[in-house]
């Protein structure tokens, strides 16, 4: 009866540090009523990151995209790119931190956000 008692206060402090961490950090610029392109969240839990991005379909973008997150230090573990409405990628990007100096998710999307301005984002 002890054990359980003690793993319940340990699960409900994990949820509680869950909560803190869940809100995302986001790129998004509105004009109007009307989001423009690019869109970026991104979240860390332990060592894992969650990377979103809405943005203006191109060819090259994919391979860009995938590219800059590795140049962060960061080890793909897994993604998936639809299209939305012909003319906007939506990405999902599951990664995780190589190193222990990674970095944070204000950084993450920053650069994300940096190659595809430089880029040219057309929607």
């Amino acid at each position: 009866m002890e054990y359980l008692q003690q793993r319940v206060i340990t699960l409900e402090e994990e949820a509680a540090n869950y909560q803190a961490m869940k809100s995302p950090i986001m790129n998004e610029k509105i004009s109007g009523a009307q989001l423009i392109l690019p869109e970026i969240k991104a979240r860390i839990c332990n060592q894992t990151i969650l990377v979103k991005i809405r943005c203006g379909n191109r060819k090259g973008r994919i391979v860009e995209i995938l590219g800059e997150v590795e140049n962060l230090n960061l080890a793909i573990l897994n993604f998936n790119v639809a299209t939305f409405a012909t003319s906007v990628l939506d990405f999902t990007i599951i990664a995780k931190m190589e190193h222990e100096s990674c970095p944070s998710e204000n950084d993450i999307v920053t650069a994300i956000d940096d190659l595809l301005c430089k880029s040219g984002i057309s929607v």
